[in-house]
């Protein structure tokens, strides 16, 4: 099982001064907003596409940036990131809906096999270093999935 300190960045997310820069960071600069307009584009549409679910999981929620647009195609949402400091920010974040938050890997999610009709898991995949790792970080995904798996893998 790989260990999150394998992944480059995973400390730095536990620091509180750290996690509220990377809430900021797709403000901030232009590129990333631009980036974060068509990711949020793009991820309405598959969504859409895959019509209402009773329950979702979006994982690493990070500080929220794309759980609004999850939380609308669900009856209810489940947060998970291994950061406590991160998911703070993303139930702060949270308007219009009352997720479920827990602090966990993705690695091994504290859920039951087939657990959610979707789970999303935006912007990880790239970091994590190895392809075995990789590997275990899908089969978690599929794990807890009965119908749906969205993730995307910068390469």
């Amino acid at each position: 099982m790989v260990r999150l300190e394998k992944i480059e960045y995973s400390e730095n997310r536990r620091k509180p001064e750290k996690a509220a820069s990377y809430d900021k960071k797709y403000e901030r600069q232009l590129h990333k907003r631009i980036s974060d307009w068509r990711e949020k584009r793009l991820l309405s549409v598959l969504l859409g596409s895959t019509g209402r679910h009773e329950l979702a999981l979006d994982v690493p929620s990070g500080a929220g940036r794309l759980s609004g647009i999850i939380a609308r195609h669900t009856a209810k949402l489940c947060e998970v990131d291994y950061s406590r400091e991160m998911l703070r920010l993303c139930l702060r974040n949270a308007s219009g809906y009352r997720p479920l938050a827990a602090v966990a890997s993705v690695f091994q999610l504290p859920f039951a096999n087939l657990a959610f009709d979707l789970v999303v898991s935006i912007r990880l995949s790239h970091h994590i270093p190895d392809l075995e790792a990789r590997r275990d970080h899908l089969r978690e995904l599929f794990r807890v999935s009965r119908k749906f798996v969205l993730l995307t893998f910068f390469g």
